[in-house]
């Protein structure tokens, strides 16, 4: 538009073609001159973005190795210390079962047990007790990375009966049911598609939040007079154990021992709670007893003896505590 009002003035002016055809020229270099100019720019702009993408990639690239190769050497010289140090002041057999349970993958942060008795089994004498077991813990992945846990429970080893509860006939042991992330999940979709069994069940569970809560809820048979031991696979930082006694026609004084060298410092919070802030190991637990219902009527002989019986009970019980192979194979 400059250029054709310059030209329409000097059309005006009754200027010579050589005055019009000079103005052309000129306004032709310099569009030329900038047109130049600005390519020059667009492709230093060009280069200078293909730098910074590449100068961003082979950082990041770099930075991500040298922290890669700097936490391998960390983790590398932490393994040869521990195990060194380990070594010498526990021995290579603890030290390595140490190992192996600081590579575990998962922890339970709180677990509980609460043990209820229901009740004998219709038209059943007293030498049986209903007794519902349910356990629940919250699972916290120790790796950032996302990995499934394997969840798996059995009441393998328990005893094994048809009972009338109600009027209805049922197997027992049995599993009541499991919830898994406050959702309850079905029997059979944790049991082996090939091979069903109604006494295991396992399921890989993906973790969708930071802690996964499980909770297993199941029906077996106990003598009026016996014990249990309540254990885990993996470490459990937090743990509680709950007794409720709905038969107390058939059970009586009940009482919880956690398989810990520092028994002393369970504290129960009610009647019937024991609580533990100590960790627990995999493999440690609860051992919880309970005996049958005293119906003998009392008098002063009886009550000396009773004492008597009571002291030996206990140190039946100590010896079963310092000797949990026993319980262990039962449950």
């Amino acid at each position: 538009m400059k250029v054709m009002n310059d030209l329409r003035q000097l059309q005006e002016q009754k200027a010579s073609e050589a005055q019009s055809l000079s103005l052309l020229l000129t306004q032709l270099e310099q569009e030329e001159n900038r047109n130049f100019w600005k390519g020059i720019e667009q492709h230093l702009s060009h280069a200078l973005f293909v730098a910074c993408i590449l100068i961003l990639a082979v950082e990041i690239h770099t930075r991500k190795a040298a922290r890669k190769d700097m936490q391998r050497h960390v983790d590398d010289v932490t393994r040869n210390v521990f195990q060194g140090v380990s070594q010498r002041l526990l021995g290579e057999r603890i030290s390595s079962e140490l190992r192996s349970i600081l590579r575990e993958d998962f922890v339970k942060e709180r677990a509980g047990y609460q043990i209820t008795f229901e009740g004998a089994p219709d038209g059943a004498t007293s030498d049986w007790v209903i007794v519902r077991q349910e356990s629940w813990y919250e699972v916290r992945n120790l790796l950032r990375e996302t990995q499934d846990f394997p969840f798996r429970t059995s009441l393998l080893g328990y005893d094994k009966q048809k009972v009338t509860v109600n009027g209805t006939q049922m197997e027992l042991p049995c599993f009541v049911g499991v919830t898994i992330d406050d959702k309850d999940c079905p029997l059979t979709e944790l049991q082996d598609s090939k091979n069903p069994d109604p006494f295991t069940l396992q399921k890989k569970i993906p973790f969708s939040k930071e802690l996964l809560s499980v909770k297993v809820v199941a029906r077996l048979l106990y003598r009026p007079k016996d014990s249990v031991v309540l254990s885990s696979s993996y470490g459990m930082e937090q743990s509680v154990v709950t007794v409720s006694n709905e038969a107390a026609n058939l059970v009586g004084k009940c009482e919880a021992v956690v398989l810990h060298k520092h028994t002393e410092q369970v504290r129960p919070r009610t009647t019937g709670q024991w609580e533990f802030d100590r960790a627990l190991l995999p493999g440690q637990g609860w051992y919880v007893y309970w005996d049958r219902k005293d119906t003998t009527p009392p008098s002063s002989e009886g009550q000396s003896s009773g004492s008597d019986q009571t002291v030996a009970l206990r140190n039946n019980h100590t010896i079963a505590h310092n000797e949990p192979t026993e319980l262990t194979n039962k449950v």
